[in-house]
């Protein structure tokens, strides 16, 4: 059974959406991030150089949500997944991100949730580049 650090309901502003009026306003995101890693090695050594640092991972969230753009929380969510995975131990990771729908009564949120290891799509990098 892999080891697993888990981010839960980390709260961002950002201008995320397809819509005009969803990009030129911040909206709140809730970011849920589970990056499976041998924890092992920090659970022994009681060392935080061999684990991923909680509040540095928060930060890479918390940059890539506030000072990107896109369309999709799908793009996103892929974007998150490739800044979390550069990161040295992480083999893997889920990311889970939600919005509100302030414009439907009938629903409190919307979101997408992604499992990313290594990235191999087949495309291009220009091809994948936001719009």
């Amino acid at each position: 059974m892999p080891d697993n650090i888990v981010i839960k309901g980390f709260r961002v502003m950002g201008s995320h959406g397809v819509t005009p009026e969803e990009r030129e306003r911040d909206q709140e995101f809730l970011v849920d991030v589970e990056c499976e890693l041998d924890l092992s090695a920090a659970g022994r050594a009681d060392r935080i150089e061999h684990t991923v640092d909680y509040a540095e991972l928060m930060e890479d969230i918390r940059q890539v949500v506030s000072r990107e753009s896109y369309n999709l929380l799908e793009a996103l969510a892929d974007r998150l997944a490739q800044t979390i995975l550069r990161r040295p131990f992480v083999d893997r990771v889920v990311i889970g991100i939600s919005k509100s729908m302030l414009t439907s009564p009938k629903l409190d949120s919307v979101g997408i949730r992604i499992e990313r290891g290594t990235v191999q799509t087949g495309l291009q990098d220009e091809e994948l580049s936001p719009r």
